[in-house]
């Protein structure tokens, strides 16, 4: 369990005296309030991720959503467990909140959202971290007229036009009041920050990284914030946004979110910047000395290098890099390198490096091939519902195999196979000895987060006889989970 210092009692540092608009001045000393909702992802079953808030409830994992660990994440301890979106069509990468989490909402007290986030590189400025509405999200594409008028409140990636949406109406029709907000300040790719947002019936505030950022409302000619916190409170209007997400929008033309979230807080209340400031100074970046790895030798106690355990993981580059007598100096039984045609790293092909693997003693030779797909945690293919598409896997893997362990052929040759592509092909039996494949790598926390281990052992069975149909004697590696799993 991780030891994340959400505080909530005195915090002892001292601190100035400041004023922000519509909310109290900050003493020398904060009193930070326990938050209401608070999905720090480390309670999950199965699909399920409880809150460790006042309030006992429980969010969902959407299609291809995962919580898995993070060494990089600020936290008391420098590692943690994370909600981890793939991204893709409305709906298919997210996590769905308890509905209600505006319910005890009120315009004097005000409501605070707070969260970390690291948005892949592959993240676009319209996707949203986090979405509520009074309907259903994802039920329209854009709007009931088709100029994404409707009610809608949102938090997007941001960095272009808006960063913030906030429209106040009656659902299913064009919103009466509205605001789009752009911050000075917007997030930084492949990086953690933590972006806090706090509002009450007169006042917006928007913090990253515990220091208050500046911004313009109206854009694109909307309203005015002023106005939006008044209508988005008034009549506890905010209760009715019963629907809620991180990760999906509720229009369908935006692609559910590309990235990483923690520790996701809701406060019934805006908290001051003394105490925004006081959350985000409890967190703790990994430390980095600067220093590197050291290692300590002893010299006058040795022995003989048995080599047993020796091998890299993407240990070669290419051809000769490193060298094929460093590797043979070192004299690794086992390496690991991608598939072929992969994504996921810019060099060490299996099939180009094997020769000069094979040249400095390397006895096998592991592909993961997952490394095909770019991204990572792996950007798995998904059906229409949002859950993964295995036939599309299963053809990937084939095409990989293809390349790399298979001839052409005509039909009529013999020991040629038809593959699922079509094209004739006939098994290199020399080059398919080379090698050894993991089907799934870290599958108790990508792809099959929770350990669904009955979903886990139908994939791998399908793939596994995919392989062996294309060479019988293929040796598969796994199931290469994270941790133990009895």
């Amino acid at each position: 369990m991780k030891c994340k210092r959400w505080l909530s009692g005195l915090v002892a540092a001292a601190m100035l005296s400041t004023m922000t608009a519509g909310l109290p001045a900050v003493s020398a000393a904060e009193t930070l309030p326990q938050p209401d909702y608070l999905f720090t992802f480390e309670q999950v079953a199965d699909q399920v991720v409880e809150s460790s808030g006042s309030t006992i409830a429980a969010a969902f994992l959407e299609g291809s959503a995962q919580v898995s660990y993070d060494a990089d994440v600020p936290t008391a301890n420098g590692s943690s467990n994370v909600l981890r979106l793939s991204g893709g069509s409305n709906g298919s990468s997210n996590l769905r909140l308890p509905e209600g989490i505006f319910s005890h909402v009120n315009g004097t007290d005000g409501v605070t959202l707070t969260m970390w986030v690291k948005p892949s590189t592959s993240s676009t400025a319209y996707m949203k971290l986090f979405d509520a509405n009074a309907v259903e999200l994802g039920q329209t594409n854009s709007g009931n007229d088709g100029s994404w008028s409707d009610p809608d409140f949102a938090l997007a990636v941001g960095g272009e036009v808006y960063d913030t949406t906030i429209y106040v109406g009656q659902p299913n029709q064009n919103a009466g009041v509205t605001c789009k907000i752009n911050y000075s300040t917007h997030l930084t790719k492949v990086e953690w920050q933590m972006l806090t947002v706090t509002m009450t019936d007169s006042d917006y505030s928007v913090y990253l990284n515990g220091e208050e950022v500046s911004y313009q409302d109206a854009q694109q000619g909307t309203g005015s914030v002023s106005a939006a916190m008044a209508a988005l409170f008034e009549n506890n209007y905010i209760q009715s946004l019963t629907y809620s997400s991180l990760g999906q929008s509720y229009y369908t033309s935006d692609q559910d979110f590309m990235g990483s979230i923690d520790d996701f807080g809701v406060y019934t209340q805006a908290l001051t910047a003394g105490q925004v400031k006081a959350l985000y100074d409890s967190y703790q970046y990994p430390a980095d000395t600067g220093e590197g790895a050291v290692a300590s030798f002893d010299m006058a106690n040795q022995s003989t290098l048995s080599h047993g355990a020796t091998g890299f993981l993407y240990g070669t580059a290419d051809i000769n890099v490193p060298s094929i007598s460093l590797v043979e100096g070192l004299s690794p039984s086992f390496l690991v390198q991608k598939a072929m045609d992969g994504q996921q790293h810019p060099s060490g092909d299996a099939v180009r490096t094997s020769s000069a693997l094979e040249a400095a003693g390397v006895q096998a030779i592991q592909v993961y091939l997952q490394d095909y797909y770019l991204e990572w945690p792996y950007d798995a293919p998904t059906t229409a519902d949002g859950s993964i598409d295995f036939d599309s896997y299963q053809k990937t893997v084939e095409s990989i195999l293809y390349k790399m362990i298979c001839d052409p052929a005509a039909e009529g040759d013999e020991g040629a196979f038809l593959g699922s592509d079509g094209n004739w092909y006939i098994l290199n039996e020399e080059e398919a000895s080379r090698y050894n494949y993991v089907l799934f790598n870290e599958p108790d926390t990508i792809w099959f987060g929770g350990y669904q281990m009955e979903e886990f052992c139908a994939a791998w069975k399908q793939i596994y006889e995919a392989i062996h149909a294309i060479d019988p004697n293929a040796k598969c590696a796994g199931p290469n989970t994270t941790n133990y799993v009895k």
